[in-house]
């Protein structure tokens, strides 16, 4: 047998323990990166359970905490509306008082003028004997008003220290803006104040005045 063929097959001996080696480490290779891989998804598809039930328990809390900021919200506003009802019905119910009481006093002022008037119309006959017991009876009336102004009066302006016109213009104000019956003059209410005469109207609202007066105090 020649060199040349004894060279050859030890050339393909060498050759073919090569290959087998090749594929032994090729299997190998993919054996371990399919492990390796394996390995990967694993810790993956755990990180992602983790992750998962994370963000379902934070789903759930902020469901809870929703709930919780809703059912408050709902307390504040029902406590909200209740206290301005209860305010709106107050308010209510002192105005109506007020305006009541307003009215009842000036329907009393003009029934009483009526009953003196049918009293002395139907016991005299019209003389000036007749007419002079009316206008004392209207007289005894007015001097009741005009004392219980006076003290009133008197008070608010001492606790105050107020000076007359002062004193005057806020009963002006009073009857004006919170009792809304219109305008009366501070001179006119000075005037009342030291006795003199005043219209039927502007005793009504002084009468007004003492009545509101009795009525908060």
């Amino acid at each position: 047998m020649s060199a040349l063929v004894l060279q050859n097959k030890a050339l393909w001996h060498i050759f073919e323990d090569f290959t087998v080696s090749i594929l032994l480490n090729t299997c190998f290779l993919i054996y371990a990166i399919r492990n390796q891989f394996s390995k990967i998804s694993n810790e993956l598809s755990a990180h992602m359970t983790k992750i998962n039930g994370i963000l379902t328990a934070e789903i759930k809390k902020n469901k809870t905490r929703n709930v919780s900021i809703t059912a408050e919200i709902e307390r504040l506003l029902t406590d909200v509306y209740k206290k301005l009802s209860t305010e709106v019905n107050t308010k209510i119910a002192n105005e109506l008082s007020t305006r009541l009481f307003e009215v009842n006093s000036t329907l009393m002022f003009g029934i009483e003028y009526i009953r003196i008037y049918l009293s002395s119309s139907s016991n005299s006959s019209p003389s000036s004997s007749g007419s002079s017991d009316l206008s004392q009876k209207f007289a005894n009336i007015i001097s009741v008003i005009w004392e219980q102004f006076t003290d009133i009066f008197d008070r608010i302006k001492s606790a105050n220290d107020y000076s007359l016109d002062q004193m005057c213009a806020i009963v002006s104000v009073d009857i004006l803006s919170r009792l809304e019956m219109g305008v009366i003059g501070k001179d006119t209410i000075k005037g009342f104040y030291h006795g003199e005469n005043i219209s039927s109207k502007n005793l009504e609202k002084i009468g007004a005045w003492i009545d509101h007066y009795y009525l908060y105090h």
